[in-house]
């Protein structure tokens, strides 16, 4: 409460409690983490913990401050993985804001993603989890088909973000990972250059283990598009892909040209 007490709103005490409370309960961002849907104390006993555990923190830190927060998330129709983020109740209505990792609320990096979600297809709509029964469930793909644990209820509320967020062009989307020798993910500047022209068709950095494993570089290009992937500062070719109609994570080891 203190650390919110200046505060004016709610929104502004939710995007404070997810700049500080890292800090506080000593938990970063790692794949190393335990389980994915851990809890709070678990995820601070080992002082990590991935998006569905930094969710249940941050969720945990708005309710302590008076403020209703709730679990929601979604599988990513138009590339690989899933992701679980923060909602809350401030003016009337309910707002979004990615654990650790968004700086303001209803911004985020995968809005282009939510874009993509599906409301009448359970397996890419967004739901929010619910304490009570709702004829619906959150679709937790972390859960292993022997998982035991009851169905978690769940709105589904993929159409009020379709309303905020614009699809981009129904394109193949090609993300990009970058390993090093040890397996772990490194920030690397890339271009993913067309070979038929030489054109630069995106360019970016990848993600190092700080960020999300969900959150990738990526491009899209029409199917049959032939690229080389480039180390922006050396020019050395990573990697080659041609795109297929399909979305494709592509991870690449760092420094090696092939």
């Amino acid at each position: 409460m203190p650390l919110v007490a200046s505060c004016k709103t709610a929104t502004e005490a939710v995007e404070l409690l997810n700049r500080e409370i890292w800090k506080i309960v000593n938990v970063r961002y790692s794949t190393t983490r335990e389980r994915p849907d851990q809890a709070t104390f678990d995820s601070m006993r080992q002082g990590r913990a991935t998006c569905s555990g930094l969710s249940v923190i941050l969720i945990n830190a708005c309710r302590a401050v008076g403020i209703p927060a709730r679990f929601a998330g979604c599988k990513w129709r138009k590339k690989p993985g899933n992701h679980s983020w923060v909602e809350f109740w401030a003016d009337g209505d309910w707002h979004y804001i990615g654990a650790f990792d968004s700086p303001k609320a209803n911004e985020s990096w995968f809005d282009p993603d939510l874009a993509h979600a599906e409301a009448d297809d359970p397996r890419y709509a967004i739901y929010a989890a619910n304490w009570a029964p709702t004829g619906s469930f959150f679709q937790a793909y972390w859960r292993s088909k022997s998982d035991s644990r009851a169905p978690i209820p769940a709105y589904n509320v993929t159409a009020r973000y379709l309303k905020k967020t614009q699809a981009p062009a129904e394109k193949p989307l090609l993300s990009l990972d970058v390993r090093d020798a040890n397996g772990l993910r490194v920030a690397v500047p890339v271009n993913v250059v067309e070979k038929a022209t030489g054109r630069i068709l995106a360019s970016g950095k990848t993600q190092d283990e700080s960020g999300d494993f969900n959150r990738h570089f990526t491009c899209a290009a029409p199917a049959g598009t032939a690229v080389e992937i480039r180390d922006a500062k050396t020019g050395s070719v990573l990697g080659e892909y041609t795109f297929t109609g399909k979305a494709c994570l592509l991870t690449l080891k760092s420094g090696i040209e092939k």
